[in-house]
């Protein structure tokens, strides 16, 4: 089963404030034409594209640092992940849900069944945040 990543506060700022520190332009716009040479009658004005991704992921990281719990939460249990079998999962907050599993599953297979609490939030905009940087590296190559 996978693991959640909750990643510091202290980080994610680090993470802010080092690309609102960068230059991320790549002096080309996002339909692909030269931001010096971009004219105004393309039908929109110049966007540069390393400026813009920058600010998407700048945009989830903001989301990620408000979903941050203190370091000694008082956790909450919001939803339960159980395992379904290979490569699937199932995400409830259904109680009757959860204990029609543990009646299924039994003591055996408890693990399979895990509390998400207020702490996982965080992890769920880290998991977006993911691939956002994957799709920009791949886009990037």
């Amino acid at each position: 089963m996978a693991t959640d990543c909750i990643v510091s506060t202290e980080l994610l700022q680090s993470a802010i404030n080092t690309i609102e520190m960068a230059d991320n332009s790549t002096g080309v716009c996002c339909c692909g034409n030269n931001i010096d040479t971009h004219g105004v009658m393309e039908d929109h004005g110049p966007t540069d594209e390393g400026d813009y991704h920058a600010g998407k992921v700048l945009t989830e990281l903001r989301k990620a640092l408000e979903q941050t719990v203190p370091e000694d939460p008082e956790l909450e249990i919001i939803a339960w992940r159980i395992f379904a079998g290979e490569d699937n999962t199932l995400l409830t907050d259904e109680e009757e849900v959860v204990e029609k599993h543990q009646r299924h599953l039994g003591k055996a297979f408890a693990d399979w069944i895990e509390p998400l609490t207020n702490a996982h939030k965080a992890s769920c905009y880290i998991e977006s945040l993911k691939r956002i940087i994957e799709s920009l590296r791949a886009k990037h190559k």
